[in-house]
């Protein structure tokens, strides 16, 4: 897969920007767009984990491609680039969030991208209470699960993109999960 695949639609590498002279570009640019291509994916993933919709997802990545190329960080590493688009993408998803006061229905793109069919009523309610369960969670907790089921990142690098330590990150996502279990317990349960 090339950068150009994994780049949302409409983004403009640096050498397609107007300032390029397309002979090459900045080793930061080159740097970006090898982890981009790495990334792209598990950074949708992350933003629609985030409860973002497929259009709003395409922008914020949009967004925070022109931002690095636009300013870039001081970055020079691989593996910290990958964590600063991490937080970045996280960031930007809840700023969107509180943007638009949308954090009641954080899960509802989720619900949608389980599958393009009509789902059945069962599959509904499932959505619905999972969705009513996930917003039990505090913001933060929702992006550490995001991370952790939605881009597939382990504890690691979670605890290396948020700055807090692996042994939290899982003490955190574990009671999480039991939160969430408590909260789908009695699901079904008639």
């Amino acid at each position: 897969m090339t950068a150009a695949q994994t780049l949302p639609l409409g983004v403009l590498t640096a050498a397609d920007s107007p300032s390029a002279d397309g002979a090459s570009l900045s080793a930061f640019g080159r740097l970006l767009e090898c982890v981009w291509a790495e990334q792209a994916p598990r950074l949708s993933a992350l933003a629609f984990g985030l409860g973002l919709r497929r259009d709003q997802v395409a922008d914020l990545l949009q967004d925070v491609f022109a931002s690095a190329l636009a300013q870039p960080p001081a970055i020079e590493d691989r593996e910290e680039l990958a964590r600063w688009l991490f937080r970045v993408t996280a960031n930007r998803a809840n700023l969107e969030h509180r943007r638009r006061g949308r954090w009641q229905r954080l899960w509802q793109s989720l619900a949608r991208t389980w599958t393009n069919e009509s789902p059945c009523e069962v599959g509904k309610e499932l959505k619905a209470e999972v969705e009513r369960a996930l917003a039990t969670l505090e913001p933060e907790d929702r992006t550490l699960v995001a991370m952790r089921y939605f881009s597939e990142l382990n504890s690691r690098e979670i605890a290396e993109i948020v700055g807090i330590s692996e042994s939290t990150i899982r003490g955190r996502l574990r009671a999480a999960r039991r939160k969430l279990a408590l909260e789908l317990a009695d699901w079904n349960d008639e």
